[in-house]
């Protein structure tokens, strides 16, 4: 979910019944001019399938479909964190 404080609006992405996503980490573009220029990277669930997949969602289009999908075999628990780190942090 994307919340604008200023318009007192939300955005959701939905990835419909049975699918639950985890914590999403907030990765901004190299170039980016506005708060959400960047993508959002998460895990999400299948419950019915027992596997996990790794989603990247464009910030500036939430409802869009999911970018690359990064299907993982085993379930990645929820609750997991991470954080991104670019060649220049490292």
């Amino acid at each position: 979910m994307k919340f604008h404080f200023l318009k007192y609006r939300d955005e959701r992405h939905a990835f419909g019944k049975g699918h639950e996503p985890g914590e999403g980490v907030f990765v901004a573009s190299k170039d980016g001019k506005n708060e959400d220029d960047g993508y959002l990277v998460s895990f999400v669930y299948y419950h019915a399938e027992r596997r996990s997949e790794m989603v990247i969602i464009d910030c500036g289009d939430f409802k869009k479909v999911v970018i690359p999908r990064v299907q993982i075999l085993p379930r990645v628990p929820n609750g997991i964190h991470g954080m991104w780190l670019d060649e220049y942090v490292l």
